[in-house]
């Protein structure tokens, strides 16, 4: 891997573990920067084919949200199909939330439970039940 921009430690912070918005390509697709959360503005570039992109995110052990950037809407709706994520951004950044619509993981992966968001929450503490009245 090489870094294409960053990567340096910032000074003037309470610690040395600040870094700048930094790019790092050719990552290969087992390197801990593909496969663990960095806490850091870190973007790798793992060179893959096409064909091979959703399977790999999905080999993810997190499925909070991902992003998809196409000009082709076909493929962008195809690779929702696949992708087992709670929230696929198109053409957006990854971190898109409206208070009003649910978010959340991915069951089975480990990026927590249930959902947050105000209908998601009022689903989960209420119990729904239905009347049907007729009256005499």
């Amino acid at each position: 891997a090489r870094v294409l921009t960053g990567g340096r430690h910032l000074s003037g912070f309470p610690t040395g573990q600040y870094l700048p918005a930094t790019v790092v390509g050719d990552v290969a697709v087992d390197a801990a920067l593909s496969r663990q959360e960095s806490f850091a503005p870190v973007a790798p570039i793992v060179p893959l084919p096409a064909s091979e992109l959703v399977a790999e995110a999905n080999r993810s052990g997190y499925g909070l949200s991902t992003a998809v950037f196409t000009a082709d809407l076909g493929r962008a709706l195809d690779a929702l199909d696949d992708l087992e994520f709670g929230s696929v951004v198109v053409n957006d950044r990854s971190t898109y939330w409206e208070l009003h619509l649910p978010f959340g993981g991915w069951e089975g992966k480990d990026s927590g439970t249930g959902r947050v968001g105000v209908p998601a929450v009022v689903r989960a503490v209420c119990q729904q039940q239905t009347l049907s009245l007729s009256r005499p």
